[in-house]
């Protein structure tokens, strides 16, 4: 027990460490300072959610004339590098190619797989054609959409991990190339109740928040003799039911989860 809080100890503080240049902030913060910094950023987000629609996500990097090609590449905020090909003749079309930035995925968010889930809501091996000026648009849009919602989970799971202190993994994981899920570890460190819960977060491939998530999978486990798993499910179950839908979902739904652990153990 007294190695998990201490790795976990250690992942907060690298994590706060690591907010700070995502934020432009000079010096280091508390932990405390972190999650207040943390949550009045996501309840901005939130209240922006309709706002921000229409907000641009990304600025031009690179623009060539070619050969009779049109050669533009787009930042994403440093997390997706965009070319779009636009060939001129008189039947156009736009090439489109994603690449990921891994390293800077892996600066701004650790320790949580973000990697994986970026690869799987982009899909950057795959290459696209479009036929017809309006294409370039909708493209663009599509991809800000993607980045948008994907950015507000793992926003909220940031929150989550600095905020709760029994969260000890979250991990984002592709069991196949179908799917999605975000794996979530908790612990109560007075009982040694731990549970393992896996959230499907599939929909970000078409841009859209899991407003009504539920996780699909329990795992539960206790170090005391008395066993506390099928009541322990069931009770977690009937109190995420009673969250209501909508944005700051992932983090709610922590929140009520670590409620009920602790709630369990006393």
């Amino acid at each position: 027990m007294k190695h998990e809080a201490d790795a976990l100890e250690k992942k907060i503080n690298n994590l706060t460490k690591s907010l700070c240049p995502h934020f432009k902030i000079k010096g280091e913060l508390s932990c405390a300072d972190t999650i207040d910094l943390l949550n009045d950023h996501l309840k901005k987000r939130t209240c922006w959610g309709y706002i921000r629609q229409d907000m641009q996500l990304w600025e031009v990097d690179v623009l060539q004339n070619r050969n009779g090609y049109h050669n533009v590449i787009l930042n994403y905020h440093e997390f997706l590098s965009q070319s779009l090909t636009l060939d001129t003749s008189p039947n156009s079309s736009i090439f489109v190619g994603n690449k990921l930035n891994d390293i800077n995925i892996s600066k701004n968010f650790p320790n949580m797989d973000a990697c994986s889930a970026f690869a799987f809501v982009f899909n950057h091996e795959y290459t696209k054609k479009y036929v017809g000026p309006k294409c370039l648009a909708q493209e663009t849009q599509r991809t800000s959409s993607l980045l948008r919602n994907l950015l507000d989970v793992i926003e909220e799971v940031q929150i989550a991990r600095l905020e709760i202190r029994g969260l000890i993994l979250t991990s984002f994981r592709s069991p196949s190339a179908k799917q999605l899920d975000l794996q979530l570890a908790f612990i109560d460190f007075e009982s040694g109740v731990k549970l393992i819960m896996s959230l499907d977060l599939t929909c970000l491939n078409c841009g859209v928040y899991p407003s009504e998530i539920l996780p699909h999978h329990f795992q539960t486990s206790t170090t005391r003799t008395d066993d506390l798993h099928c009541p322990l499910s069931i009770e977690i179950k009937a109190a995420i039911s009673n969250l209501r839908a909508g944005y700051s979902r992932i983090i709610r739904l922590c929140r009520c989860v670590t409620q009920v652990l602790q709630s369990s153990g006393r």
